[in-house]
């Protein structure tokens, strides 16, 4: 695989900066968790309900950061997966 430019990164990081705060903290933390996570554990890590949590993924949907990657609409087991390819959303937390 070929390595992630720094290009793809910036555009992540400059798409994140928009996004309001709780939604910049929830992808902060999905990053921090990994390329896949589910709302499950992203909900404890961040300390919120499943629903709170779904609510502030939602504009990282939007914007085309992430990608609801279950088939299932029932929150607390939904999965998403970054739209950057694995390695990408790592480089975006720096406390990983």
């Amino acid at each position: 695989m070929a390595p992630i430019t720094d290009n793809v990164v910036d555009l992540m990081s400059h798409k994140i900066q928009r996004l309001t705060p709780p939604t910049r903290h929830a992808v902060t933390l999905a990053a921090c968790v990994g390329h896949r996570f589910d709302l499950h554990t992203l909900a404890i890590v961040s300390e919120q309900t499943p629903e709170a949590t779904a609510v502030d993924l939602q504009p990282a949907i939007d914007a085309g950061l992430l990608l609801l990657t279950s088939d299932t609409a029932t929150v607390g087991t939904a999965t998403y997966t970054f739209f950057a390819r694995p390695g990408a959303a790592g480089r975006l937390c720096a406390d990983c």
